[in-house]
């Protein structure tokens, strides 16, 4: 059983890459529901110049947050400790590290983390919005064995988590 904050339940990432220039903020609408995705710009480490990591998307970024909202409910806390080693992660999440995996989840973790949420519920009375980082400290370009969830999306994960089975995200 994997958890989801239950606005990610009626929006969520993109099924594949977006044909979208690099800054272009990605929208998506249900019902009610209102999702903007925007990348967040990066210091390339070596040349110093602005870049981007893209949007997360794809069955891979929704179970890899997936995950790491589940563990940050049963820890109850924000800052997420897992295995320093990807392949272990991986492995501890239930996927294989053959092929292309460990590459594809170390990509969309990156993703994850240059990259922020605006969620929106529109209804008669007042449109109530909300921009949330999901992933507020990572290693750049580096396998990291501790993620710290924003303080806003664990507040709204914690407060409305939804239970999912693991073969609802792939």
């Amino acid at each position: 059983m994997l958890f989801q904050s239950a606005a990610m339940c009626h929006v969520f990432f993109p099924r594949r890459e977006p044909d979208l220039a690099p800054h272009e903020t990605w929208e998506q609408r249900s019902g009610k529901f209102v999702l903007y995705i925007t990348p967040q710009p990066f210091p390339d480490p070596i040349t110093g110049e602005k870049t981007y990591s893209g949007l997360p998307f794809g069955p891979k970024a929704r179970v890899l947050l997936a995950n790491l909202n589940t563990i940050a409910i049963q820890k109850q806390t924000r800052t997420i400790e897992i295995a320093n080693n990807p392949a272990k992660f991986l492995k501890d999440i239930g996927l294989t590290d053959g092929g292309n995996q460990l590459t594809v989840i170390q990509e969309q973790m990156q993703r994850l983390s240059n990259c922020v949420l605006r969620t929106f519920y529109l209804d008669e009375q007042e449109e109530t919005g909300e921009t949330v980082p999901i992933v507020t400290r990572t290693k750049r370009n580096q396998w990291t064995s501790q993620i710290t969830l924003s303080e806003e999306y664990f507040k709204h994960l914690a407060e409305h988590p939804v239970p999912l089975a693991k073969t609802h995200l792939a």
